[in-house]
């Protein structure tokens, strides 16, 4: 007794079976990258160093009002715990001032 399986039946199960390997290899790869870092007190407290020794050694920077501005944004932001906004106003404060944010990682 010979069955026949209609073609079309077996080009889907193929392509479930496709599916399946892609979806299979996107979760590995997400495996592989790096955890993204949670703002924290400590962080802004580390961003908050950068500037002031950013503002003090670009003392004539064409944008160090903004800088300025940025860092007040910044500090409030961050004493209310709001870490991930503080961050962001720093780093805006930084690149203002052409200046690169110095990572430190655990």
């Amino acid at each position: 007794m010979n069955i026949r399986i209609p073609t079309a039946y077996r080009i889907t199960v193929l392509g479930v079976a496709a599916m399946i390997s892609v979806a299979a290899m996107g979760d590995a790869s997400a495996a592989t990258r790096k955890p993204k870092e949670v703002p924290t007190a400590e962080t802004c407290q580390s961003l908050q160093q950068q500037v002031d020794a950013a503002i003090a050694s670009h003392p004539k920077a064409p944008k160090l009002a903004t800088a300025n501005k940025r860092k007040d944004e910044g500090a409030k932001l961050c004493g209310d715990g709001k870490y991930a906004e503080g961050g962001k106003k720093l780093r805006a404060a930084l690149k203002a001032l052409g200046v690169k944010v110095v990572t430190t990682s655990k």
